[in-house]
Order: structure tokens, then C-alpha cells, then sequence
């Protein structure tokens, strides 16, 4: 799902849509009704946009889901989490996608006025000192789509992955699949002009890539989704939550999304104080008697072992 955030920034990680289908399954109401479930179902952005081999992914009972959240971390990440706790007493799911992209060399460091406001910024510049590196730099980006007009498409070769890391520069802005769309048709375009050997696309001294540092963390509580009720075996939805740390600078990318969900059965708001210190009533009786052979109101202490000093 799409969260927005200070200044109309917007972020999308599909981990929570992949999440929401699989604990659905589960389900045995009719939950379509909800907008926010029919975005979950039904939007193009999530579908087939990531390897679940690559993403922490459990629900069911808490302590259950724990253990297998661990396992995963442990096979898929090779590393242990201290600091997750199950949530709920019935029901917890629990999504989390880690990325870990590096260059082969960081690029240079660079400066660049982004609306007016100057920012940290990485990529390479026409000066002297950084024509020689720009050489180097070539397998570490592609220019795959550029126009004079201010539209162009620019992807960064990380050393440890094949996934694409992509930057955009549109003219127009427009949701988040209708943006992808457009990108793609320029990438199209621009592999037509390569094909035929445009000078355009070939690297000159001049050429500058300067790209802003980007860093930001975004809470977002998807409170639409409170008191939705997945089954009659799990209590309402009581928090529905995602979480996205991100890190763009000169030497790659770190991205952490992690989304959980509880359902609020036996979630305690205060601790339960079972504390006896009035008058009560006990009985005794066997198993499958109707009624109590003993029975005893407890109205003062005189009864009571007194607590020796």
C-alpha cells in the first residue's frame, strides 16, 4: 500500500499486500466490502513483484508464528532477531522484506539544489577530478531512456544482485502504477534509439548523473483495517501496521519493510489484579457432582494465617 508522508512523499513496499492474501485465506466472512481490502486485492502493483523465497512471511497462532519467523531469519537472512516479540493472544502476522544493495566502488560524493534546497548527492559531475572516475562508473549505471525535454530514465547496477534499481524523471505525475507504465514505455522508446546507435546515449565529458541521498523512516497504521474480523476463530484486527526504513547514498541501498498485524482477543489494555482482599466465596465439589460438598464464605481474617513478621 501507498504511504504518505511530510511534503506529498509517498512510499509503496507490496510486502504488506502479500501479507494481507495470505492471512485472507483464512478467512470465512465476507471482508470484500472494506476499500482498503479491495485495494489489497486488486491492485497491479503487488502481483508476481517479489520471490516470497526472499521474504519473511507467517500468521497464525503467536508463539508458533515466532518460532517461525526466527527459523526464516536464521535460513534466509543468516541472522537472529532479540527484539520481536509474538503479539495477540490468538492471532499474529508478521511480513519482513530486507534489502542489502552494493556498487562495485561508491560513487562520488556530490552536491545538488533539489527545489531550491542543496542536498547531499552522489553520481559524478563535469569537473576535472571527477571526468576520470566517470569512466569507471559506467558498469555501475545504464541510461536507458533521455530527453532534451527533461524526461529520462536512469538504472544503477548493484554488484550482489541483479534486481534493477530504477530512477525516473517524468514530466508529470501520476499514481504509482500509472508512473511505472509511463517509465516503462520511455525504456522502450530509449531501447529503440540504442538499437539504432544514437550518439545521444553515448558517455561525453560533460555528462553529469547526480542523484539526492535518500533517507527516511515511515510509520504507517492502516487504521481502516481495525476491528475487521478475519474468522470466527480470531478476534477482530486490533493493529495493522507497516514499517519502511530506506538508505539510497553513494554506496547502495538498505531498505527494511516489515509489516505485523494482531487481532485484539485477550490483549490486556491494564494487568489483571487478582488480588482476594475483600470477602469471597469458595466451594469444593467433585468433577462430576451437580453441586458442591463444601462450601466457605470468607467475610474477616480470623480464619487467615496471619504472615509471621
Amino acid at each position: 500500500m501507498t504511504t504518505e508522508f511530510s511534503d506529498s512523499n509517498t512510499v509503496h513496499c507490496t510486502n504488506v499486500e502479500y501479507l494481507w492474501n495470505a492471512i485472507s485465506k483464512i478467512s470465512n466472512k465476507d471482508i470484500s466490502k472494506n476499500p482498503l481490502v479491495k485495494e489489497f486485492n486488486h491492485s497491479s502493483l503487488w502481483k508476481n513483484s517479489m520471490d516470497t523465497s526472499r521474504l519473511v512471511l507467517a500468521y497464525g497462532n503467536p508463539e508458533a508464528v515466532y518460532k517461525r519467523i526466527i527459523q526464516q531469519y536464521r535460513t534466509k537472512y543468516k541472522i537472529n532477531r532479540n527484539d520481536l516479540l509474538p503479539q495477540g493472544s490468538s492471532f499474529w502476522a508478521y511480513s519482513h522484506k530486507i534489502v542489502r544493495y552494493k556498487y562495485d566502488e561508491p560513487f562520488d560524493e556530490q552536491r545538488l539544489r533539489f527545489l531550491g534546497d542543496e542536498v547531499s548527492a552522489f553520481g559524478f559531475s563535469s569537473d576535472l577530478s571527477s571526468i576520470y572516475s566517470k569512466e569507471y562508473f559506467k558498469k555501475q549505471y545504464d541510461i536507458l531512456y533521455f530527453d532534451y525535454d527533461g524526461e529520462f530514465v536512469v538504472r544503477l547496477n548493484a554488484a550482489n544482485t541483479k534486481d534493477e534499481i530504477i530512477l525516473v524523471m517524468l514530466n508529470k505525475r501520476g499514481t504509482f502504477l500509472e508512473m511505472f507504465n509511463s517509465a516503462k514505455r520511455l525504456i522502450e522508446k530509449g531501447r529503440a534509439k540504442i538499437n539504432s546507435g544514437s550518439p545521444i546515449y553515448q558517455l561525453n565529458m560533460e555528462d553529469e548523473l547526480l542523484i539526492p541521498v535518500i533517507k527516511f523512516k515511515a510509520l504507517h497504521e492502516y487504521k481502516e483495517l481495525i476491528g475487521v474480523k478475519f474468522s470466527s476463530d480470531y478476534g477482530p484486527i486490533d493493529s495493522f501496521s507497516q514499517a519502511i526504513s530506506f538508505d539510497f547514498d553513494r554506496n547502495g541501498v538498505v531498505m527494511e519493510s516489515n509489516v505485523s498485524v494482531a487481532d485484539s482477543v485477550g490483549m490486556p489494555q491494564k494487568p489483571k489484579l487478582l488480588h482476594f482482599s475483600r470477602p469471597f466465596y469458595l466451594f469444593i465439589k467433585e468433577a462430576n457432582a451437580p453441586y458442591p460438598y463444601f462450601n466457605l464464605w470468607v467475610s474477616d481474617a480470623s480464619i487467615l494465617e496471619r504472615r509471621k513478621k
